[in-house]
């Protein structure tokens, strides 16, 4: 059974909620930055540390780590929310449940997501380079969209994002 929990690690107002994951979806987002992280993130690992932090308590509840059976299998955040039509979804799961249990984990995501705020539509933006993110997407039922140019700066350099939707109801 997956099911999806919301994080909170506000220090400054010592609120916190489910912050027994946290260090795994720290280590993950991490492990993973090279994929996450463009010139607009905080470079210094300390500064990035709190940026997350902070993002994790700014989101809430939509700060999520799922869970497979009690383990700890990926996190996601939603941004741009116009509600109640539509977000961006951010995602990013664990290599060790990648293939069938990823695909199942989105497809319950994106159910919970639609039953608890009625959302019609989700979108998500995914760096050009990033081939298994983009088959991913398509393999979950993302209509690619377009392609937004220069979305980012990477490296001082242009990145392109393709642009993915998918309508949930």
């Amino acid at each position: 059974m997956i099911e999806f929990l919301p994080l909170r690690a506000d220090i400054e107002n010592d609120s916190f909620e489910n912050i027994q994951y946290l260090p795994f979806v720290i280590d993950l987002l991490f492990e993973n930055k090279q994929l996450i992280i463009d010139d607009y993130f905080p470079q210094e690992d300390g500064e990035l540390l709190d940026y997350i932090v902070e993002e994790i308590t700014s989101l809430y509840p939509w700060f999520v780590v799922g869970l497979l059976d009690g383990e700890p299998l990926g996190t996601a955040w939603l941004t741009h929310w116009h509600y109640p039509h539509s977000c961006q979804l951010h995602a990013c799961i664990d290599r060790k449940f990648w293939g069938k249990t990823s695909l199942y984990a989105m497809e319950e995501l994106l159910k919970f997501l639609h039953q608890t705020t009625g959302i019609k539509r989700v979108q998500m933006e995914i760096p050009e380079f990033n081939k298994i993110a983009i088959n991913y997407a398509k393999k979950t039922g993302f209509q690619e969209e377009g392609l937004i140019k220069c979305a980012t700066l990477k490296g001082g350099e242009c990145l392109n994002h393709v642009l993915f939707g998918k309508i949930l109801c």
